[in-house]
């Protein structure tokens, strides 16, 4: 049973929270509020499928995960450079896992521990450094090639740029 843990950063505090716990199994989820959450009242982004509250919601649309999640989840490019870093298939627990938090549209992130990590939400987002559209568009083939080099990886951080629709504007 693959699970991952869902934080989001609260619209109204800021501070990046525990928003709940999503369990996939056999291509039917169960998102669960964590605790905290239900307890404290917050701010959920679903409130008309997924109201707050302490029971889980059985999903069996998207493969299992809730529509608010999903907004989330990488796109057909970034699900095709993860299938090409990865050497693989992935499910949709390790799509959402192995994405970057700071690639996401929106508030929502995950993770593998219960707690997020202290800062988790709070790095700004890393400049793409453009070396011309030459580059870029070499470096998009050997990705798609599956030529591109760990070295390569490293150099163009991939892995860690924004969305380009999910800038947090404070």
């Amino acid at each position: 049973m693959a699970q991952a843990y869902i934080y989001m950063e609260c619209p109204v505090s800021g501070q990046t929270l525990t928003l709940g716990k999503l369990t996939i199994q056999s291509g039917v989820g169960t998102f669960q509020y964590s605790p905290d959450a239900v307890q404290e009242n917050i701010w959920v982004p679903d409130p008309f499928r997924y109201p707050l509250s302490a029971r889980s919601y059985s999903v069996t649309k998207n493969g299992g995960v809730p529509g608010f999640i999903d907004d989330a989840m990488p796109d057909g490019w970034g699900e095709r450079l993860l299938h090409r870093v990865e050497k693989g298939p992935l499910d949709s627990i390790q799509l959402l896992l192995k994405s970057p938090n700071g690639d996401r549209a929106g508030n929502i992130m995950a993770g593998a521990a219960r707690v997020p990590q202290d800062g988790l939400g709070q790095t700004p987002p890393k400049a793409l450094h453009a070396r011309g559209l030459d580059h870029f568009i070499d470096t998009c083939e050997a990705i798609y090639d599956s030529q591109l080099t760990a070295e390569q990886l490293e150099i163009l951080k991939v892995r860690d740029q924004r969305s380009s629709a999910g800038v947090n504007a404070n």
